[in-house]
């Protein structure tokens, strides 16, 4: 069974998180993998709709800036909340003139097999706390109804999902859905 994360395509419209002098940075609240909207301040963001050379970058569905979240306008928010709102839970983003919002996931699953997975330096002893894989192995029996997961390990911060989150997701014709193979679970 493959496990999946989020991937990034190329020359697509971007969000972007603004610097704001004194705030708490979006990786603070998000990274510690727990609810956090009861206490949440809507993070500034603007949209980076130009290459570098100056050219109108697509417009998609599915906006982000990194493979730990999915970064959403409210059309797809109310298409994709009756498949996800068991899974985590939305954060409202500040913009001026657009609403989006980003799926912080709550659904955390140990389920790295750290005995079956490469470590990326062989010579260190494992830290279970913090690992650095090269290849990783989940158990099977844990994920397999994880759908959208992301695991308790500090350093690992991307959202994980099972064939049938992309599958769900693909039924909804929304554009800019990109991932990748992330795992192996047996």
């Amino acid at each position: 069974m493959d496990i999946y994360k989020l991937s990034l395509p190329d020359n697509i419209v971007d969000i972007v998180f603004i610097h704001v002098k004194d705030k708490i940075k979006p990786k603070h609240y998000l990274w510690n993998k727990f609810p956090v909207l009861e206490n949440w301040e809507r993070l500034p963001v603007e949209l980076d709709e130009y290459d570098d050379k100056g050219k109108k970058l697509k417009r998609v569905d599915f906006l982000g800036t990194s493979s730990t979240h999915l970064i959403i306008d409210t059309h797809v928010k109310k298409i994709i909340l009756p498949i996800v709102k068991d899974y985590g839970e939305f954060l409202p983003l500040y913009h001026n003139s657009e609403d989006f919002w980003i799926f912080n996931v709550t659904n955390i699953i140990d389920a790295i097999n750290f005995e079956l997975s490469e470590q990326r330096f062989p010579e260190e002893d494992i830290n279970y706390e913090s690992p650095n894989l090269s290849k990783a192995v989940m158990y099977k029996s844990k994920v397999e109804n994880g759908f959208i997961f992301r695991v308790p390990q500090k350093n690992y911060y991307d959202t994980y999902f099972t064939q049938s989150f992309i599958d769900e997701i693909l039924k909804l014709n929304l554009i800019g859905f990109t991932y990748k193979r992330a795992a192996t679970a047996v």
